[in-house]
C-alpha cells in the first residue's frame, strides 16, 4: 500500500502591521506575534509586513525585533506620517500572502485571535473577516499605559 506524504503548507498569510511611534509597544508586539506564529505556523506560511508611518522615535530600528525568530518579514518606511490607511496600503502592496490580515501594533486586539478569522476564510465560510470592537460580543483589551487616554480622536488626528 502506498502512503502519500503529509500535506505541505499551501496557503500563505501576510500580517500587515502599521506602526507610528510604537517603540514602547515593540516588546508586547514581539510576545503576541510569537503566540500568533506558533498558532499559524503548522498550517500556513506566514509573512510579516511592518510599515513605519513616519515615526520620530526608534520604531524603525526596533521593529524587526518584533518578528518571531526565523519568520519571513518585509519592512517599509514612510518618511513622514501619511496616516494608518496609507500605511496599510503600503503593507498590502508589499505583502505576498494569499490571505492578508492587519493588526494594531499596540495589540489592543489580541493578534492570536486572527487564527479563528483566518479559519473562516480558509473553510469557505467567509470571503472576508473583520474583528470589530463594535460587535455586541467584542471589546478592547487593556491598552498599554503609554497609550492610555488616546482614543479614536487621536487615531483620526494622527492616522487619518
Amino acid at each position: 500500500m502506498l502512503t502519500s506524504p503529509p500535506p505541505t503548507k499551501m496557503l500563505s498569510v501576510s500580517i500587515v502591521v502599521p506602526m507610528c511611534n510604537e517603540e514602547d509597544s515593540i516588546e508586547i508586539l514581539r510576545e503576541k506575534l510569537a503566540l500568533l506564529q506558533n498558532r499559524l505556523d503548522p498550517d500556513f506560511n506566514v509573512e510579516y509586513c511592518l510599515v513605519d508611518d513616519g515615526s520620530t522615535d526608534a520604531t524603525w530600528n526596533l521593529m524587526g525585533s518584533a518578528v518571531p525568530q526565523n519568520a519571513a518579514f518585509v519592512r517599509r518606511k514612510h518618511l513622514v506620517n501619511r496616516g494608518v490607511g496609507a500605511a496599510i496600503r503600503t503593507g498590502l502592496a508589499a505583502s505576498s500572502g494569499s490571505i492578508v490580515c492587519t493588526i494594531d501594533a499596540d495589540c489592543s486586539y489580541p493578534p492570536e485571535d486572527l487564527y479563528s478569522l483566518i479559519q473562516r476564510i480558509v473553510s469557505g465560510e467567509a470571503d472576508i473577516a473583520v474583528a470589530s470592537p463594535y460587535h455586541p460580543a467584542a471589546g478592547v483589551v487593556a491598552r498599554p499605559a503609554h497609550i492610555q487616554g488616546h482614543g479614536r480622536s487621536r487615531d483620526r488626528q494622527h492616522h487619518g
